[in-house]
């Protein structure tokens, strides 16, 4: 589909209010442009939502708060779930990265199209 991002950025969030506009900024901040990011708030946090109000004018972002605590696990769990681009990116709630951190790993998942995982070290 024309125009669909080609990376879905994961963010599971509990109790990030420390780092998370940081972390939110780093992530608009790529030199890669083309993704969509996927916050998944485990349980109602007003103070992380009200964070998030800021990036959710950038029609990449979007915001789920779930109903109820899903834990950790859970809460990533269902972020794979809503994962329909070709790239799936994981990023923590207090992460930083550089601006070119995802064109990187990108251009790198093309080149490799057998590779499984890419990452950095």
């Amino acid at each position: 589909m024309p125009g669909a991002p080609r990376v879905t950025i994961g963010v599971p969030v509990y109790r990030g209010e420390l780092y998370l506009a940081e972390a939110l900024r780093a992530i608009q901040a790529q030199t890669y442009r083309d993704f969509r990011v996927l916050i998944s708030m485990d349980g109602a946090d007003p103070v992380c939502e009200k964070i998030c109000e800021e990036f959710l004018k950038d029609s990449r972002f979007e915001l789920t708060v779930q109903p109820q605590r899903l834990g950790w696990v859970g809460n990533l769990n269902w972020l794979l779930t809503q994962v329909t681009t070709d790239f799936w990116y994981f990023h923590q709630q207090d992460d930083l990265t550089e601006p070119e951190y995802l064109e990187v790993l990108f251009e790198n998942a093309c080149e490799n199209p057998g590779a499984a995982l890419v990452y950095c070290d």
